[in-house]
């Protein structure tokens, strides 16, 4: 396939393209550099803890959840999922302890472990994962739903055997998405009533996880209080648990979150985007306790409502793609903690990553200008929001388009639960995080052609044979990853969308937290704490 765009665009940056990734540097797969800050002392099991994040608890219902692309932290200590993810990228197991997709591809079959139970003492059997699944397929505005569409039938073979009917060629994400949302299991006995509010309860001994809920307040500034389950000596994982309860408490802002934690006031808490370089510095100085995450599987990225204009104009939209020089935003706006990436999965890293964009730093601002005027558009106008969390990027956004001529209003958004969002066509532009699946299928399922839908249905004819490869269970892994390249190439082509960097993180904490350096899911940003403890400080 004749691919000009990227080839024009390769050969304009192709001496600068791997400056800044050698210079920031990179752990790989999240994992941290050596722990810097480990507490000395062992675990006090009668502990409590208070965790800060930046954004609110929306509801206690994992199919109901917004949070797409990984397993929303504030669910994680109520719900073991089915599958979780390793640093590699690899699927582990968690309740199921094997899965096999049939050499045709017609069923995936679960083997779950015989000694996991609910917190009120009753089995997670097969019966209860099917009906889980089975609502979450189902439920009206289930955020899982288009994603399970390759499952035909569940059947609970056995107490501990699940058979999943696929249709042909489908379903090979379904391992990697059952360690988000979509795999949480919860005792289905609250979810009797279809009518059934889970937002803030669930009903006492529901939970399949390490933690019980206390209380649940949702939104902005909202939290979840945790308490250790009442049956932990019969718990399976015996690793976790060993906090005896905690809060998980929104606090809006990096500075309220790093002055809360100098404070005292909270025992841990998260500092992401621009406030990273404070954040680090910290920790670096010996100020405050603290580790260092980088995150390559969330992407700053622009998504472009590309059936609407002006940005139906395809080269409106390489346009945009031209304006950002990748280089100067991670080091001027992040500080060296953002590194440079022109598509959705980090380079050399990641096993869908494709070799050919890896090459690209797509920034020709004369370019730009150039397929504005050829676009026939005039001056492209329209309206970019952003988070108060993500300010600062999107006016660096709203500048850089400035810059090519573009007329760009910036909107911050308060991301209310139940408010505007880009899929329902409330924005024109988005900038922001954007957490990406493991699993290339539920990617494109995910961003491009289900729950956010960048790839007007005008534009998606030529990716049907590819799409249908990329989701087979059939095919090796290498043969998906070739289909994928073809299809992130032709999405790059396309400019719906526009990485700009992979981010990092800081959590900081009073001292007292143990195994934060091995806390899972900081390539994501979506911790489970599962496994913390607290100990006496240094």
């Amino acid at each position: 396939m004749s691919r000009p765009w990227i080839s024009r665009a390769r050969m304009l940056v192709a001496a600068v393209a791997v400056t800044v990734l050698a210079a920031c540097g990179s752990t790989g797969g999240g994992a941290p550099a050596a722990p810097s800050s480990q507490p000395a002392g062992e675990p006090d099991v009668n502990a409590s803890a208070v965790f800060a994040y930046a954004i609110g608890p929306s509801t206690l219902d994992p199919a109901k959840n917004t949070q797409r692309g990984g397993p929303d932290l504030y669910l994680l200590p109520l719900y073991d999922r089915l599958t979780r993810m390793g640093t590699d990228y690899s699927v582990q197991p968690m309740l199921a302890t094997e899965w096999t997709f049939a050499p045709d591809g017609s069923t995936l079959t679960l083997k779950l472990r015989p000694d996991a139970t609910f917190a009120d003492g009753s089995k997670i059997d097969a019966a209860a994962v099917k009906a889980n699944l089975d609502r979450m397929r189902s439920i009206p505005g289930g955020v899982s739903v288009a994603s399970l569409k390759p499952i035909t039938n569940i059947t609970a073979a056995d107490a501990t055997t699940v058979v999943i009917d696929l249709q042909k060629g489908t379903g090979a994400q379904l391992p990697v998405l059952f360690a988000e949302n979509t795999g949480m299991i919860m005792n289905p006995k609250a979810f009797a009533d279809p009518n059934a509010d889970l937002t803030t309860s669930i009903g006492a001994g529901n939970e399949s996880g390490p933690y019980t809920l206390a209380a649940m307040q949702p939104g902005p500034g909202g939290k979840i209080d945790y308490a250790r389950r009442t049956d932990v000596a019969n718990y399976w994982d015996k690793d976790a648990a060993k906090i005896a309860k905690f809060t998980w408490l929104n606090i809006p802002t990096a500075a309220q979150r790093i002055n809360a934690v100098q404070a005292g006031d909270i025992t841990m808490g998260q500092v992401t985007g621009v406030d990273v370089a404070r954040a680090k510095q910290l920790v670096d100085s010996g100020q405050v306790a603290g580790e260092f995450f980088r995150q390559p599987l969330i992407d700053q990225v622009l998504w472009l409502q590309a059936s609407r204009p002006p940005l139906d104009n395809v080269k409106v939209r390489q346009a945009i793609q031209l304006a950002f020089n990748r280089d100067a935003i991670n080091q001027g706006l992040f500080s060296g903690n953002c590194t440079p990436t022109a598509q959705d999965y980090p380079a050399g890293t990641h096993w869908a990553s494709s070799p050919e964009l890896a090459q690209l730093n797509p920034y020709d601002p004369e370019k730009a200008k150039q397929l504005i005027a050829e676009s026939g558009v005039g001056v492209p106008k329209f309206t970019l929001y952003a988070s108060e969390t993500w300010k600062a990027q999107g006016q660096a956004v709203q500048q850089a388009l400035r810059d090519v001529g573009m007329d760009v209003t910036l909107a911050v958004d308060t991301r209310a639960p139940g408010g505007p969002t880009f899929a329902k066509g409330d924005f024109d532009a988005q900038q922001g995080a954007f957490v990406i699946s493991t699993d290339p299928a539920q990617l494109v399922n995910d961003l491009y052609f289900a729950n956010v839908n960048l790839v007007p249905q005008a534009d998606r004819a030529p990716y049907e044979p590819l799409l249908a490869k990329v989701g087979d269970p059939t095919l090796s892994r290498d043969e998906r990853a070739k289909a994928f390249d073809q299809i992130a190439q032709m999405l790059y082509e396309g400019a719906y969308s526009v990485p700009l960097c992979y981010g990092s993180q800081v959590w900081l904490t009073d001292g007292t937290v143990g195994n934060l350096h091995t806390m899972p899911g900081t390539d994501m940003g979506l911790v489970d704490v599962r496994y913390l403890y607290i100990a006496p400080k240094k």
